[in-house]
C-alpha cells in the first residue's frame, strides 16, 4: 500500500499491489513517515476501486496524484459500510454464496484506513443483519442477506452510490461522433456509465425520465449546443437537482 511519502522523479514503473492493485507510476512513492499528512489509504482505495471495477489506472505522476487526492471523497462509517457491502456484491457469484475478505489486503474495498477499522465496518453490517460473517483470525467469509439486497437495491437510487452520469445532448445524428468517441468513452475512462435518454428504451414521458435518471445519477454532463429543447431540458435538470436537495 501506499505509506506516507513523497515524490522522487524517476523512469515509469508498473507495481503490483496486494492492497492497491497494478498501477503505473512516473515517479517513486518513497516511505517518509516524518509527513503525516498524506492520506495514503485513500489513494490506494481510489486505485483499488478502479482495478475491481476493472478500469485502467492512469499513470501516476505528480500533478495528477495531487488531484486525484484532492477529488476523493471522504466518506462517512455508513457510507464506507454501503460501498463495502457494494463490493462483496460485486464478488458474489451468486445470491447465497460466501465471499472471502482479508483483513490485511482487502480493507480498501470499504475506503478503510487498515485491518481494525475494516473489520469494524464487517462487524457492523453484521450487526445490521445485512450480511453474515464468520469472521477469523486474518479474514472472514461473508454472505449477503436479503436485507443486505434490500439495502443495495435502495442505494442504487441514492446518488452517491450511483456509478451513472447522466449526459444531457441533442438527439441529432450529426452530433453523434460527439456521443460515440467523445462524451461516453471519457465517462467510462473516468468510472462511469454514460447514459442518454434517447439511447436507453422506455415508454415513459421524457421530461420524467429525464428527472428520474438525473436524480439517480451521480453528475450530470450538459452540452447544449444546438439542443432545440435547451429549455425543457435546463427546467428538468433544475428541478431534480432541486428535488435531491431538497430531500424529495
Amino acid at each position: 500500500m501506499f505509506n506516507r511519502f513523497k515524490w522522487v522523479p524517476s523512469m515509469s514503473t508498473i507495481n503490483s499491489c496486494p492492497v492497491c492493485g497494478k498501477y503505473e507510476a512516473s515517479g517513486e512513492f518513497i516511505s517518509d513517515t516524518q509527513d503525516s499528512r498524506s492520506p495514503a489509504h485513500m489513494l490506494s482505495a481510489w486505485i483499488r476501486d478502479r482495478n475491481e471495477t476493472g478500469i485502467k489506472v492512469p499513470m501516476l505522476m505528480q500533478d495528477l496524484v495531487a488531484t486525484i487526492e484532492k477529488s476523493i471523497r471522504h466518506y462517512s462509517p455508513a457510507e464506507k459500510q454501503i460501498l463495502l457491502l457494494q463490493a462483496i456484491e460485486k464478488r458474489t457469484d451468486a445470491p447465497g454464496g460466501g465471499v472471502s475478505l482479508n483483513y490485511d489486503s482487502d480493507y480498501p474495498l470499504a475506503w478503510a484506513k487498515n485491518r481494525d477499522e475494516f473489520k469494524y465496518h464487517i462487524k457492523s453490517l453484521d450487526e445490521r443483519s445485512l450480511i453474515n460473517s464468520d469472521m477469523q483470525v486474518n479474514a472472514c467469509t461473508s454472505q449477503i442477506t436479503p436485507d443486505g439486497y434490500d439495502r443495495l437495491d435502495k442505494a442504487q437510487n441514492e446518488s452517491i452510490f450511483s456509478d451513472q452520469c447522466f449526459v444531457a445532448m441533442s438527439f441529432d445524428d450529426d452530433i453523434k461522433p460527439d456521443w460515440d468517441d467523445g462524451f461516453k468513452p471519457a465517462i467510462k475512462d473516468a468510472g462511469y456509465k454514460a447514459l442518454r435518454v434517447d439511447i436507453e428504451p422506455h415508454n415513459e414521458n421524457i421530461v420524467f425520465k429525464i428527472i428520474k435518471e438525473i436524480r439517480r445519477s451521480r453528475f450530470v454532463v450538459a452540452d447544449l449546443t444546438g439542443h432545440r429543447n435547451a429549455f425543457t431540458i435546463r427546467l428538468a435538470m433544475l428541478w431534480a437537482w432541486a428535488s435531491r436537495l431538497s430531500g424529495q
